[in-house]
């Protein structure tokens, strides 16, 4: 596979990795994702990142900052129907794994 070859949704590897390396959670990128991200951004490049990369489809919501975007999504781990281990709760409802603390 060359540097150039796209791999998925018209983007390279190299490309859908920097627009991943944005959003995935820091602690582990299988992890759901939650973050907030510059309005202006590439979110149809960022959607195929995480779909590529986890399998998941993000979303979008309003975010406290201006400026900002609200992006989250399952995550690998929720994708596959794995245990949440960060959070020792199932993946169903995958919601219930978005949470940053165990409930």
């Amino acid at each position: 596979m060359s540097s150039d070859e796209k791999v998925y949704g018209g983007y390279t590897r190299a490309q859908l990795k920097a627009a991943f390396d944005i959003v995935k959670n820091r602690e582990n990128w299988k992890y759901p994702i939650d973050t907030d991200i510059p309005s202006d951004s590439d979110f149809d490049m960022i959607e195929a990142a995480v779909i590529f990369f986890t399998g998941s489809v993000p979303f979008t919501a309003d975010s406290d900052q201006d400026g900002m975007t609200r992006i989250m999504a399952a995550g690998y781990y929720t994708s596959i129907g794995s245990l949440c281990p960060a959070l020792r709760i199932t993946s169903s409802p995958a919601p219930s794994c978005w949470q940053s603390s165990p409930t």
